[in-house]
């Protein structure tokens, strides 16, 4: 599979797993199983993957995890310890990392990504660029992740090719709906449980999570305060998935960390209301 990525020209295009379908069409046939009900016919796993100057591949312990899980930089890590946790949690089937660094330059973060790139290369995990559409657009990442005060995502999605993803964080069903209208791909919601990053600030909660994920027809995931003891609580909403920050990058053990909310999510016993489905290119 190496030599066949390395063939490829710049721009190529590779094949890679429709993580979504595998996993329904499983769920289905355990089900039609236990009922006696008839298999479901057969689809096409693969899809074709475009991404200008770099070709993904199959990741390395793939999971069939229903649920996304984005890990969110912290801005506290030198480039080459932040390549390490990259490469990780991308080995550990993290689904996308969102590239956060507020009190970057555009050069300097841009330069980062880059770094990030090869690290990726090999795996399905996505890079997204939180805030940075500039930056985004330049190192043709996966997407954006907008921040509530950020641009409107109407006017962002209008600049980026239909590919890349534009997701929003929100804090509230008024938020999330006006994040849906505008066209996001998907929103993030917190901080569901209590986090040191926002100390002395109550937690919305998972009540209201839920009341979002109901009110709304994108892929919500869950943020703040998430850890492998509450990542179920959060599953059950119906969210599509967690982001996290500290229960990962704060680890000692990233991908150990990553493996432990993964199994903790698909322990839950529940699934998205909204899966998160990526483009294909």
């Amino acid at each position: 599979m190496e030599q066949d990525r390395q063939r490829l020209p710049e721009g190529g295009i590779f094949y890679e797993l429709d993580r979504h379908a595998a996993k329904v069409y499983i769920r289905d046939s355990l089900v039609r199983l236990q009922t006696g009900g008839p298999r479901p016919g057969g689809f096409v796993m693969a899809r074709p993957f475009f991404c200008p100057g770099r070709t993904w591949g199959a990741k390395g312990g793939f999971s069939l995890g229903l649920f996304q899980i984005h890990v969110v930089t912290d801005g506290q890590k030198a480039a080459q310890e932040l390549a390490e946790v990259v490469r990780k949690v991308a080995q550990a089937g993290a689904d996308a990392v969102q590239l956060r660094y507020k009190a970057a330059p555009a050069l300097e973060l841009y330069r980062l990504a880059e770094q990030l790139l090869p690290v990726l290369d090999g795996t399905s995990t996505r890079l997204l660029i939180n805030d940075r559409v500039d930056v985004a657009l330049a190192v043709g990442a996966h997407g954006v992740h907008l921040a509530a005060k950020s641009l409107p995502v109407d006017r962002v999605r209008a600049l980026l090719p239909a590919p890349m993803v534009v997701g929003r964080s929100v804090h509230s069903l008024e938020e999330a709906l006006e994040a849906q209208r505008s066209g996001a791909d998907y929103v993030t919601f917190g901080h569901v449980f209590t986090t040191r990053s926002k100390p002395g600030v109550p937690p919305r909660g998972p009540d209201d999570l839920r009341r979002i994920v109901e009110s709304v027809d994108i892929p919500v995931l869950a943020i703040g305060g998430i850890t492998p003891n509450n990542a179920a609580e959060a599953a059950r909403t119906g969210c599509a998935g967690v982001a996290v920050i500290g229960a990962v990058m704060g680890h000692a053990n990233p991908g150990a960390a990553l493996s432990a909310l993964a199994r903790a999510l698909e322990a839950s016993g529940a699934a998205p209301a909204h899966p998160f489905r990526w483009p294909a290119s």
